[in-house]
């Protein structure tokens, strides 16, 4: 974008009428994140979050963009909410410089009590791709560290909600592999075979297989018992990293923040960490 005296970005929120939500369930979640990451790439998307009736952006962009690639992004949610739901008029609001783009990012990421109770794991904005725990909008993370340097992961993690990710000795929710793999690629269901879920998959056993045995990691992943061990077999090469620290870091998240998501009693499915050394995030700054 090129920088005029008047301003440097824009923030950007979509209404629904009423009080009806657009997503109340992680799967719903996830379909929101996949649309909006889908177009954010033509906005030089910063942040985006969507909480209860609205969905808010922030780019950097002008105003002309902001407002033809939201008509587009409109469109593709038309089709994930119910038909007797209406958009409101789409707000526009342009940042006059960096200090009022970083505010309205800082903004846009904070948590609130709705977050707290339905969107737990932030799965509706993108904090989990700048702090590498989803690679669907990754492409976000230089955006933020070309226009916003300030931004670093301790801050991104104090948003999540987290002390830190990706050290050897923190525990990880086996029993969330199956939670984690579709995060990771925004998918709503395992048994899809589109998209980068397959992939996803492989990098999970990977993953898995040091720990659990191929019953569960199966069961787990809705697969067959020989498709895990034929993947376990697979000597590496066509195993994503990005994918693999994607998901060992879902399965420290969800083991961190499980008794915030009343998962307290899961206590017992924590099991001891991979031997070996994770990769670290994705860094953010």
């Amino acid at each position: 974008m090129r920088t005029t005296a008047r301003y440097v970005g824009v923030s950007v929120t979509i209404l629904l009428e009423g009080e009806h939500s657009f997503a109340t369930t992680t799967p719903a979640l996830r379909s929101v994140a996949r649309a909006v990451l889908g177009h954010g790439r033509a906005l030089d998307l910063l942040a985006f979050r969507c909480e209860a009736n609205r969905i808010r952006l922030v780019a950097a962009c002008d105003e002309a963009r902001a407002r033809r690639i939201s008509r587009q992004l409109k469109l593709t949610l038309r089709g994930q909410i119910p038909p007797e739901q209406t958009f409101s008029s789409t707000r526009v609001e342009l940042l006059r410089d960096v200090w009022h783009l970083q505010a309205t990012f800082k903004s846009v990421l904070s948590r609130s009590e709705w977050v707290e109770r339905v969107d737990p794991y932030q799965e509706g904005s993108n904090l989990l791709d700048l702090l590498g725990l989803r690679v669907v909008g990754s492409y976000t993370c230089s955006t933020v560290r070309a226009w916003l340097p300030r931004i670093n992961r301790a801050l991104l993690l104090e948003r999540l909600g987290v002390d830190d990710l990706g050290a050897e000795d923190l525990p990880r929710a086996w029993h969330t592999l199956g939670e984690s793999t579709l995060a990771v690629v925004a998918a709503p269901d395992l048994r899809e075979r589109r998209g980068r879920l397959p992939a996803a998959k492989r990098a999970a056993v990977k993953v898995a297989s040091p720990v659990l045995k191929t019953e569960v990691v199966a069961r787990l992943l809705c697969l067959k018992p020989r498709t895990v061990r034929w993947l376990r077999r697979d000597d590496g090469e066509r195993v994503d990293p990005d994918l693999v620290c994607a998901i060992t870091l879902q399965l420290q998240l969800r083991a961190a923040l499980a008794p915030r998501a009343g998962l307290a009693g899961a206590a017992g499915a924590l099991l001891p960490p991979t031997p070996g050394k994770p990769t670290g995030g994705r860094p953010s700054s």
